[in-house]
């Protein structure tokens, strides 16, 4: 396979199959709210997490499965749909980010984004952030 063929094949992939399941799921995991990534709020408050450890429960939940596929393991869905939901949690995980304000996001005149990681990149994300529980479930916010 050459680069252009890769690239066809994945450009396709996304657009056929990931932005459409990310619309589709946000809006459904929302339930009554706008907020998309209700869902991993809900459960960090029911479980007593945050909702990166949520994130982080789901996202390994696929690579698991992925890697029982590799193992030759049984499929309770077919592989591509794995694939899909390992590509669309990074890109759930930098909304989050967005969202608390670790990650900046701006729009430039190009009509791209432009992410900027918030200051001290290098220190763990737990010590970036801290778990505050509201109204809303848990929220995360920045501390430094």
């Amino acid at each position: 396979m050459n680069h252009d063929e890769r690239m066809e094949i994945i450009e396709a992939f996304l657009k056929k199959e990931c932005f459409p399941t990310l619309r589709s799921k946000g809006s459904s995991y929302a339930r009554k709210s706008n907020d998309v990534n209700a869902n991993f709020k809900r459960a960090a408050k029911n479980l007593d997490l945050n909702k990166y450890q949520v994130w982080a429960v789901y996202y390994q939940k696929q690579y698991d499965a992925l890697l029982s596929f590799i193992e030759g393991g049984e499929e309770s869905e077919p592989i591509y749909k794995r694939i899909l939901d390992l590509v669309n949690y990074p890109l759930i995980l930098l909304t989050m980010l967005v969202e608390d304000g670790i990650v900046i996001a701006a729009r430039t005149g190009e009509g791209q984004f432009i992410t900027k990681f918030f200051r001290n990149e290098n220190t763990p994300l737990s010590d970036r952030v801290k778990v505050v529980c509201g109204e809303e479930g848990n929220k995360t916010t920045k501390t430094g």
